[in-house]
């Protein structure tokens, strides 16, 4: 599945690790999908993180890893990243993880283009390769979904693993890039314009309506009539623009820290959908080029085609069914067009002896 618009060209302006609790509110997997649809940003590092214990769920790095394969696999991007699992639990004394490890290798690697983790849950991964390695911070960017503005209690990816976010924050020469609480809550959805959205958008977007289908919601979380996608505000600064979004500076140490106070949800909503029933459109191109019948073990596909299409596509060497383009056939006294030799029902290329 390309991920590029035909006859535009769009070329990559940054390099994205993505770090998220993949298993836990399906709004991550849609972001995934997005930033993995998007040709702007190049996705060479996908790393999964535990789920809060309110959600029961020991495996949930693990699981969240699986998830994003199966979702990789779906997409196939011309590039596909790497993807580790991480902890199971808060950050404590203990040897990093292989997300912290990959993050690390990822960081060090020589590259043009700029590097930007983007983190939509608990910063333990992050935490975790800070201090493996900490001079890994003047080297990227942090773009995270969590924080608040202002102290309104609890906030699921600070809260989930305080000690990682305090640690992570108090890094002075990492830049940070935030949208808080305050901004992200504003990502509204509404349920049924969600499922419709999702469920017209070709076999990607269904895969995603499927597992907010499938999201064990525990007691203490009421759901009403819309959803947040709180973790799709950092593809305005991976692959979009912010222009149409506000940001403030936060005073601190020599990394940039930026909060976003607002963002374009439209333009994310739109591009967002656009890719996916694009990402469709071809697959079914594909699918009506490569019938079924091409997929059987030891037909050639030329042969298949034969048999759906009724004439056998060009090969090389072979102009057998190839038709004579259009004006440019000259007609034979009394013997029609000239034509190449018709096909056989057999499925046999007429010019193979």
């Amino acid at each position: 599945m390309s991920t590029t618009v035909p006859g535009l060209r769009v070329p990559a302006r940054c390099r994205v690790i993505l770090d998220n609790d993949w298993a836990g509110d399906p709004d991550g997997l849609v972001a995934l999908a997005h930033h993995l649809l998007s040709p702007a940003n190049r996705v060479d590092l996908v790393t999964s993180s535990f789920l809060n214990p309110a959600f029961d769920s020991p495996d949930g790095a693990a699981r969240g890893a699986d998830l994003v394969q199966e979702l990789v696999e779906l997409i196939a991007p011309e590039r596909r990243p790497r993807v580790a699992a991480g902890a199971e639990e808060a950050i404590a004394e203990r040897p990093p993880s292989a997300a912290a490890g990959a993050i690390v290798a990822e960081a060090r690697r020589t590259d043009d283009l700029p590097l930007l983790l983007v983190c939509g849950g608990p910063l333990t991964n992050v935490a975790e390769a800070l201090r493996l390695a900490p001079d890994i911070a003047t080297g990227l960017t942090l773009v995270w979904v969590g924080g608040a503005a202002e102290d309104r209690g609890f906030e699921y990816n600070r809260d989930t693993d305080r000690a990682a976010a305090e640690a992570v924050l108090g890094t002075g020469a990492l830049a940070v890039w935030s949208f808080p609480l305050e901004t992200y809550e504003r990502c509204a959805y509404g349920v049924a314009e969600l499922e419709h959205d999702l469920r017209s958008s070709g076999v990607v977007g269904a895969w995603l309506w499927e597992r907010f289908k499938a999201l064990p919601m525990p007691e203490e979380v009421p759901l009403g009539g819309t959803w947040a996608l709180g973790d799709s505000p950092p593809v305005l600064v991976t692959a979009l623009t912010d222009a149409s979004s506000t940001a403030v500076a936060i005073p601190g140490g020599p990394g940039e820290r930026r909060q976003y106070t607002s963002v374009d949800f439209r333009l994310i909503v739109g591009d967002l959908l656009a890719r996916t029933r694009s990402a469709a459109q071809q697959g079914d191109r594909r699918r009506r080029r490569y019938p079924p019948e091409a997929q059987i073990v030891g037909r050639p596909a030329w042969a298949a085609a034969l048999t759906s299409r009724g004439r056998c596509r060009p090969r090389a060497g072979c102009r057998a069914g190839r038709p004579a383009r259009r004006g440019t056939s000259r007609p034979r006294r009394g013997r029609g067009p000239r034509r190449g030799p018709a096909p056989r029902r057999d499925g046999a290329c007429p010019r193979r002896r």
